[in-house]
């Protein structure tokens, strides 16, 4: 049985040489908002992306 992520195919990669755009930069609390913690899903699976108490980011499967 498909899960609803199988709907979503995966992202091409871009190239990683020098024609490339440089890499994105987002400040962390446009993607918490108000929350510690952020799901991501990649492949199929979910990642949590996590802000400690100490101010460190923790990603986990």
């Amino acid at each position: 049985m498909k899960g609803p992520e199988d709907k979503n195919p995966r992202l091409p990669l871009p190239a990683n040489d020098a024609q490339s755009a440089p890499p994105r930069r987002i400040d962390l609390r446009e993607l918490l908002g108000e929350s510690r913690e952020l799901r991501i899903m990649h492949d199929g699976q979910e990642y949590r992306l996590t802000l400690t108490k100490l101010d460190k980011l923790l990603l986990t499967k």
